[in-house]
């Protein structure tokens, strides 16, 4: 299956919040794949190119395209299924790892210490 898609991911969103989106999010690696997938798809590649570029299967990348373009972003962000909930908002998460990464030498006892 190869060619142009004929999937519109602009509908619910502008390649702008798409951009920023990329760039500012740091958290979820999961989500992270989805918006370079629709990255891209956005620049005119195909999504078996896409899924190879990622190592996914072709009807994954498929799903997160088709995702986007009824529900914009808030449809790539993953839906946890079970576990623990997490004690961080998405925000705090983000937050967090800003803080890890400006701060030389941080160990896990004092990401603990952040955390609680």
């Amino acid at each position: 299956m190869s060619g142009k898609s004929k999937i519109n991911v602009f509908n619910k969103m502008t390649k702008t919040a798409l951009d920023e989106e990329i760039s500012a999010y740091v958290a979820y690696h999961r989500y992270y794949q989805r918006l370079i997938a629709v990255k891209i798809v956005s620049e005119g590649n195909t999504i078996a190119d896409a899924a190879n570029i990622l190592g996914k299967s072709y009807q994954t990348v498929h799903r997160w395209i088709k995702t986007c373009e009824s529900e914009g972003l808030e449809g790539l962000k993953p839906s946890f299924g079970g576990g623990r909930p997490s004690k961080l908002t998405y925000d705090q998460l983000i937050e967090l790892d800003k803080i890890i990464e400006e701060t030389p030498n941080m160990s896990m006892k004092d990401v603990h210490l952040l955390v609680n």
